[in-house]
């Protein structure tokens, strides 16, 4: 609703006007640049004042998709497009549900008719642009999503205070950064640490895995995960060897990227993933499941691993041992991340191919 105020309002005598995430505001600036136009035409009737008019640039509208809001709705899957009502729970009676079925036709409704009002469609990778195509095909047949990658900052050293410094484990260490959320799948991690642990070179170095993220007390299914990987964690007899570190700082989390062996990105099928790219930035090689935005991201065999799909504790186990292991050759991958990071994911980068799609007629997408 705000998103939609403000679009009421934003001036119209700009070049481009970008709505990112949300995309009613787009149906809005549509029907406002419209009204704009129709009164140009039937009351400035002058010919100095239509051709000045004329030569004005109409705002174009851009929006940047980092994926279906249905899709990301409960009860959503890759495997089709649904609604996103989902299954219904225990407490939840009729009448709710209907309510939420309503809620829920709307809100897709509204989304997808929204889209078809943009100029342009930019998404934040190949992945997402296949979803896009086929969760709204009326909107997307006449201009294809562009592609155009989330940037990800230039690494810099930050000052860490005393307290913070000590928070960071003093042995080696596999790093694991995610929200607790079940579809993150952290738990692959813990499983391919506890089969690490077979090799007496890992048992020697005496490997350990820091799993850090978001963490929220007042949403269930942070607590529920956080409860089963721990109990995960105690099961495997992991307790010394597997550390949480809940809601730490943007500095401790540098620090954290700079100091690990190997970052280990456990989600399937994610959007795009911005993690490996820090990861990448800070110097570090990726291990991640062969799926979604990791694929454009992460080269296998060179700035890191891809584990095909469906990957088990086994094979995410083996590709973690191959760099875990081979110091030289995480210094090489590490190396090519840098330059990897640097020349397709840096902000220059994205603000080279911003202008490019915005300039051009954007017929061809990445």
């Amino acid at each position: 609703m705000c998103c939609a105020v403000l679009a009421a309002v934003v001036p119209l005598d700009l070049d481009t006007i970008i709505i990112d995430l949300v995309a009613v505001p787009l149906l809005v600036l549509w029907w406002r640049r419209l009204v704009h136009s129709l009164l140009r035409w039937f009351v400035l009737w002058r010919p100095r004042e239509k051709k000045q008019q004329q030569s004005r640039a109409r705002p174009r509208l851009a929006f940047y998709c980092h994926f279906p809001d249905r899709l990301l709705a409960p009860g959503a899957s890759f495997e089709s497009v649904p609604t996103g009502v989902g299954m219904a729970t225990r407490t939840e009676t009729s009448w709710h549900r209907c309510l939420r079925t309503a809620y829920r036709a709307l809100v897709d409704a509204l989304e997808a008719v929204s889209i078809a009002h943009a100029d342009v469609v930019l998404v934040n990778s190949q992945f997402t642009a296949r979803v896009v195509e086929r969760v709204f095909p009326r909107a997307t047949r006449y201009r294809r999503p562009a592609v155009l990658y989330p940037p990800v900052p230039a690494s810099t050293e930050t000052p860490m205070e005393a307290e913070s410094m000590k928070s960071l484990p003093k042995r080696p260490f596999v790093l694991c950064i995610s929200r607790f959320e079940r579809k993150k799948n952290l738990e692959l991690a813990i499983q391919a640490l506890s089969l690490l642990r077979s090799e007496a070179q890992v048992r020697k170095a005496r490997l350990m895995l820091v799993v850090a993220g978001g963490y929220d007390e007042r949403l269930a299914e942070n607590v529920t995960y956080f409860a089963y990987l721990q109990s995960i964690v105690q099961e495997h007899g992991l307790n010394d060897d597997v550390v949480f570190a809940l809601n730490v700082s943007d500095a401790v989390r540098d620090a954290l990227l700079r100091r690990c062996l190997v970052l280990a990105y456990t989600p399937s099928h994610e959007h795009f993933g911005i993690v490996p790219l820090e990861a990448m930035r800070s110097g570090k090689p990726v291990v991640a499941c062969k799926s979604g935005g990791p694929c454009e991201t992460v080269v296998d065999g060179v700035t890191g691993l891809l584990c095909p799909e469906p990957v088990t504790p086994a094979s995410f186990s083996n590709a973690l041992r191959t760099l875990v292991l081979d110091e030289e050759k995480r210094r090489r991958f590490g190396q090519n991340a840098v330059d990897r990071a640097q020349k397709c994911f840096s902000r220059s980068a994205f603000g080279d191919r911003l202008i490019q799609l915005l300039g051009l007629g954007l017929s061809v997408p990445l």
